[in-house]
């Protein structure tokens, strides 16, 4: 059962269908109930309408032929899921089921941003097209008020507002006018603009208790002269304080209780609010209640360490497993006079089970499992919310029964398949689909994945062929071994695979890319001579490297060049960070390499057009270093018709790059094999996208189908039509 009963004596014996319930004032723990089941009777005993209501949910799991006991109660009294609806359409549908859902899973909140799914009225600019009814609306707080989910309406104070001020109707109230992320504290139209959006929020919600105002990341503090000359003058703590003071009165006004992020503090020591508010202390690192490491925002506290004044008094160093309290920063809001508690990510269900622990044992009272849509309203769209389950299955169950899941944790995915009604062996599905950053575009995998079908099928199909696409062509060339000339790093080879950039460590991700080991690598059907020293160049404070590497080659008519290289170091981010330079008898040409942060694709052929670099720093562990991962791309020689003598790349700005590989090759007719297996590929992606969209068509609106379908599978497109084209 998920979540697992604290108190569960079972029997064989055909159960009562007579259900008797008792108001019961001594089953006074959050939503306790008591069962009792006989072959004569069945009685359900409870203080609170929640008990009852959990009972029957009990119950409706229950085998009926078992009698005997079950008593429970939630460990947390407020398990708190969020939805965030912005950046893609919802399948009102869909929304709505989902309260029936998380009362199966026995979580009583929800946190609901609305974004520009609201049909305000003050101003017909935020909503868009496919917004909610109001009508709609009042069904979803009907809906969920019958499953005994509390529904929490969440409305940024004046961070994260994209959504809003992307249009010139509001670019006065922007902090930044080149940034449309943040709302000017000091310019009157920002609250005033909060109000409105406020006051129709909470016409549709009058019941809720709660009501969360953002605040996150509100990193243009103090950017436009006004702001400015404030913090200069009373300090940002001041800036940002008085303002969601401002906010707190508001709410307060309206009878409700604000929820804010509590990131600012990480940085700031002023204890601002002494209002009726709460800080939500998001944190997303921690996979353990203790660990050898703890994170707060970006600082990184390790065992054994000096350990930071601010922190110490809360971080219970343990000598025998050497591990601290991953939630430091929690308990430090506390000491400083605020109500808080913990708020995880439901990408990660350690994540959550360890912020369910903290909040046991600390006694919070909250857990918030925060589901993101995307980073904001104008970035790529991150993972449909039913692929997230695991996390929400988690905080439903660590929260009723937090004991019961730290101890069978390994169990866990298969309780949940079996939860989804799917078979067990499917459970491989829910563990491939935790602990990931994106779900709809193109994923990476260390070792061959083993999808199962049941509920998360199409995503586990989808895995499978995300791996095929990753490892095509990996052990055989598109070409005939004579197309291609390897191109050794000779004398510029100046650095091992492990190096520093201004003093920071900097590994490549040798398993994760898997093209790293030296020897002759296939990526994405061209080998590449990869040694175990790297060609670093550019020009960097505090690094002494060259500026630029030149490679004398040795096919004089090349059809392309393809590298295998990433930044690890830069100042800024420079539009034209470095270029190609293609050295004839009598010329030269030049190329550029375009800037792009955190590629991901790296094993997709570029086009000429779209050359990129990228800086890759995603963290898939616990490690002390940069995590680098190095990117391909081919270009297309300029002039094929001049006899080609060299090839130098060269930095423009403060940036520093890594070389590992170079190979030049000459387009000839590809071989029947490797044609016709991408004539499969490309059958088995049509056949792929067309279930993804009859699938996703369940969950999001028909106007996010085809931008779902193209970032799932776009990347993939191009992949075979450039491999097509090289081929022919």
């Amino acid at each position: 059962m998920l979540p697992y009963p604290h108190i569960m004596q079972l029997n064989a014996g055909r159960r009562s269908s007579t259900v008797r319930t008792v108001r019961d004032a001594s089953l006074c723990r959050p939503d306790e109930y008591l069962i009792t089941m006989t072959e004569h009777s069945t009685e359900i005993r409870s203080a609170t309408d929640s008990g009852f209501f959990y009972a029957e949910r009990t119950l409706r799991e229950l085998p009926p032929d078992r009698i005997g006991t079950v008593h429970d109660w939630a460990d947390v009294p407020l398990r708190i899921v969020m939805v965030d609806l912005k950046r893609i359409s919802w399948n009102y549908s869909y929304l709505r089921s989902l309260f029936s859902l998380f009362a199966d899973l026995k979580i009583n909140a929800c946190l609901l941003e609305y974004e520009d799914k609201f049909p305000y009225s003050f101003t017909d600019r935020i909503a868009v097209a496919d917004a909610f009814s109001r009508e709609q609306i009042a069904e979803l707080v009907r809906t969920a008020r019958e499953n005994h989910v509390e529904l929490i309406p969440l409305v940024q104070c004046f961070s994260h507002w994209e959504y809003i001020l992307r249009h010139d109707e509001f670019a006065a109230i922007r902090e930044d006018q080149k940034n449309v992320s943040q709302g000017c504290p000091l310019n009157p139209g920002t609250f005033e603009l909060f109000r409105s959006m406020l006051t129709e929020i909470l016409d549709m919600h009058p019941d809720c208790r709660y009501v969360h105002v953002g605040g996150d990341e509100a990193r243009l503090l103090g950017h436009c002269p006004a702001c400015a000359e404030k913090v200069k003058r009373s300090g940002v703590e001041t800036l940002f304080g008085d303002y969601l003071e401002q906010v707190v009165e508001l709410v307060n006004a309206h009878g409700k209780t604000p929820l804010f992020w509590a990131d600012f503090f990480w940085h700031h020591d002023a204890p601002l609010l002494k209002q009726n508010c709460i800080a939500v202390d998001w944190e997303y690192t921690p996979r353990a209640l203790r660990a050898g490491e703890v994170s707060v925002g970006i600082e990184r506290i390790r065992y054994g360490g000096t350990l930071p004044d601010r922190y110490a008094p809360f971080l219970d160093p343990d000598p025998k497993d050497r591990t601290l309290f991953s939630f430091p920063h929690t308990s430090w809001l506390t000491e400083h006079g605020y109500r808080t508690f913990g708020g995880g990510v439901v990408n990660a269900s350690a994540n959550v089970l360890a912020h369910a622990g903290a909040a046991v044992r600390r006694n919070t009272g909250a857990v918030l499992a925060t589901y993101w849509g995307s980073c904001d309203s104008l970035s790529t769209p991150l993972a449909l919310f039913p692929w997230r389950i695991a996390g929400i299955a988690m905080l439903g169950a660590a929260c009723w029964n937090c004991g019961y899941e730290e101890a069978n944790n390994a169990t866990f995915y298969r309780r949940l398949a079996e939860k989804m009604h799917d078979a067990p062996e499917d459970w491989t599905n829910y563990a491939l689909a935790d602990d990931q950053g994106t779900l709809i575009s193109p994923m990476r995998y260390r070792e061959k994945p083993e999808p199962g079908k049941g509920t998360l099928g199409l995503f586990g199909k989808k895995v499978a062929f995300d791996y095929e696409m990753q490892t095509l062509f990996q052990d055989k060339p598109i070409f005939e071994r004579s197309a291609f000339e390897q191109v050794p790093l000779g004398s510029q080879a100046n650095s091992t695979l492990d190096f520093e950039v201004n003093g920071e460590p900097c590994k490549f991700t040798i398993g994760r890319l898997r093209f790293l080991p030296q020897g002759e690598r296939i990526c994405a059907g061209i080998p590449f001579l990869l040694e175990d020293r790297l060609a670093l160049y550019g020009c960097y404070p505090g690094q002494t490297v060259p500026s630029s590497v030149r490679f004398s080659v040795g096919k004089k008519h090349p059809d392309g060049l393809a590298l295998i290289q990433s930044v690890v170091g830069y100042t800024g981010m420079p539009d034209r960070a470095a270029e190609c330079l293609f050295h004839y008898r009598d010329t030269s040409v030049s190329v550029p390499l375009i800037w792009g942060k955190n590629l991901g694709n790296w094993w997709v052929i570029e086009d000429q057009q779209d050359l990129r670099i990228a800086f890759a720093n995603v963290d898939f562990g616990n490690h002390d270093y940069s995590r680098l991962g190095l990117h391909l791309w081919i270009c297309r020689n300029p002039h094929p018709e001049k006899e080609l003598l060299a090839v130098e790349l060269n930095v423009h700005r403060d940036v520093i790059i890594a070389l590992a590989g170079l190979t030049l090759f000459e387009k000839k007719t590809g071989n029947a094999a490797c044609a016709d297996l991408l004539d499969r590929k490309q059958k088995e992606l049509e056949t792929l996208s067309d279930e993804f969209n009859r699938e996703i068509g369940k969950y999001v609106g028909a106007s996010s189908i085809g931008e779902l379908n193209c970032q799932a599978f776009g990347s993939h497109r191009n992949f075979l039509a450039r491999l097509r084209k090289l081929l022919n």
